[in-house]
């Protein structure tokens, strides 16, 4: 089960990150479009500039932007978004002539650029850095200048998106040209000579976006250039999904289609109807399929995860809560045992029968073992099951210690072990709880004690920082004793580990305890780590914070004490 959410949670953030991208591209290609469609009505240059600010404002983030025209040797400001880019002239250099060649050129400091460099210095105060971007109407130049008052902050990829911008905003002017000749003469034949001759430069700035774009003439679809035909390639022409569909869609309006195609695909089109100043109707279709399908994947993927972590949720509370009810179970017996066992010792001391009251030692022994174990199940399983209250307050650190030496202390002299204290810090209160975080030290020393022979075992007390500089309580645990590989550190915190099968029948133990004293260490608000060297010994540390993590709290119980 462990496994399969891993790899969900694995094919989840690979399909969110893959739909964030293809967010990122919808939206430009929103923003592109948006743009095509409100420059498709566009009739005078103002109006184009007005369009540029709104819709490309998002696309490459400029403060200000102005729209310059070619003129002699000069580029001169014809529409401006603040007058103090109003009526600027701009001297042809080096740079600029690239633009006129069709190259857009970002300025990183344009007191550096000779054509700037020129202007006031009041303007130069408010302009810092600036892209250019070149746009072709016939035979007519004009530059798209987009400033900003950081140095260096236009990139390599708002020259990409620059780019992609030039034929939008060419064709535009291009329309404007050709709807000012309509104005001439012969209107309605001009305007379809004007899209007829720049075809290309439309279909261009849509398919960059993947969108294909058509006009509607007599009823009839007609494709212009073939990203229409690449959207449509189900249908044996385009013209065959506008007389299925056209009943859908209306004028003005943004209509998504989802339905299955002759060949059988599903397909999902956001298409786009628009009326133009002749007869003809403009419309436009993008297939959004893919990010249809992403998105239902996302979804189902969430769904799936959900129900995969309610069922991991729901068996890991079932196994908790058998085995807290188990070890409940077994306790009660066990307590028995070792209550007639006690009873049977006392009668055995007063009769002097050496050999039973051996065999009653040994029975006893192993009773006192086995409930060891039994509190250690419990314990996990209350840990996996709810979370546990700690409840934390400041103790005495040398009554700690003290109480931790006597109670320790048979079982390190077992193993012909030396036990020392060593305590570096001057204050006496440590913020903690009491029971817990003797339980976590007992289980460590008993760890050394139980795989150190004729050793030197020492509890460490210090203080030690954070990397953000906060203070910490350490306790070092040392010992002399068999080691820890190092590839095998990490495993023996996790549930029922042991560094080597063997030792269970050697040394004992359920590999439960520091399972168990990671946890509440992490409970208390610290750490439990370990390093150690095969046959050299091993360091267990436990961290806690130094200071109470409310400082009323921490006045409260100072008055108390």
């Amino acid at each position: 089960m462990k496994q399969v959410n891993e790899e969900l949670r694995e094919s989840l953030v690979e399909l969110q990150v893959q739909l964030e991208q293809e967010r990122t591209w919808r939206k430009e290609g929103d923003l592109l479009l948006e743009g095509v469609t409100r420059l498709a009505i566009a009739r005078d240059s103002e109006t184009v500039y007005a369009v540029l600010v709104d819709v490309l404002g998002p696309l490459l983030g400029f403060d200000v932007a102005a729209l310059f025209l070619a003129d002699d040797n000069a580029l001169v400001s014809m529409a401006a978004e603040e007058h103090s880019l109003a009526g600027v002239r701009l001297s042809i250099d080096s740079a600029l002539r690239r633009v006129l060649l069709g190259k857009s050129v970002a300025v990183f400091d344009t007191s550096k650029q000779p054509a700037w460099a020129a202007q006031s210095s009041t303007l130069l105060d408010r302009v810092r850095s600036a892209l250019h971007i070149p746009i072709f109407a016939g035979e007519s130049v004009a530059v798209l200048i987009c400033v900003h008052s950081e140095k260096g902050f236009f990139s390599a990829r708002h020259t990409r998106i620059a780019q992609r911008i030039m034929p939008m905003v060419s064709a535009a002017l291009l329309s404007i040209q050709g709807f000012q000749l309509r104005l001439k003469s012969e209107q309605q034949n001009q305007a379809a000579a004007a899209v007829a001759t720049h075809r290309d430069l439309l279909e261009r700035a849509l398919g960059s976006v993947g969108a294909g774009v058509g006009y509607v003439t007599s009823a009839d679809l007609v494709p212009l250039g073939r990203t229409l035909h690449e959207i449509l390639a189900d249908w044996k022409t385009p013209d065959a999904w506008w007389l299925h569909y056209r009943n859908h869609l209306h004028p003005g309006h943004t209509v998504l289609i989802n339905d299955t195609s002759p060949t059988g695909n599903r397909f999902t089109h956001e298409a786009t109807l628009m009326d133009t100043t002749g007869d003809d109707q403009l419309l436009l279709i993008a297939d959004v399929t893919r990010w249809v399908l992403a998105e239902q994947a996302l979804q189902d993927m969430n769904a799936e995860l959900i129900v995969a972590r309610d069922a991991a949720l729901s068996a890991n509370r079932a196994k908790s809560n058998f085995l807290a009810n188990m070890s409940h179970e077994l306790r009660t017996p066990l307590n028995a045992i070792m209550g007639y066992t006690d009873l049977l010792t006392e009668d055995a001391q007063a009769r002097k029968e050496t050999e039973t009251l051996s065999y009653l030692e040994q029975v006893l022994q192993a009773a006192t073992q086995l409930l060891s174990l039994i509190d250690d199940v419990l314990d996990l399983s209350r840990i996996d099951a709810e979370p546990i209250n700690m409840h934390m307050g400041w103790i005495d650190l040398d009554n700690l210690l003290e109480d931790i030496h006597v109670t320790i202390t048979p079982a390190i002299e077992q193993h012909g072990n030396t036990l020392r204290i060593t305590c570096k810090i001057s204050r006496n209160k440590i913020w903690a709880n009491k029971d817990r975080l003797q339980q976590v030290l007992l289980n460590l020393l008993s760890n050394a004690a139980k795989f150190t022979t004729s050793g030197f075992i020492e509890i460490y007390v210090g203080l030690c920082h954070t990397d953000d500089g906060r203070e910490q309580f350490s306790f070092e645990v040392r010992d002399t004793g068999v080691g820890i590989p190092a590839d095998r550190l990490e495993d023996i915190f996790q549930p029922f580990s042991q560094v080597d099968t063997s030792n269970t029948r050697r040394y004992g133990g359920t590999g439960l305890g520091l399972t168990i004293s990671r946890s509440y260490c992490e409970l208390m608000g610290g750490s439990l780590e370990v390093t150690s060297t095969v046959n050299v010994g091993s360091i267990f540390t436990v961290l806690l914070p130094a200071t109470c993590p409310s400082n009323d709290n921490e006045n409260k119980e100072r008055r108390e004490h």
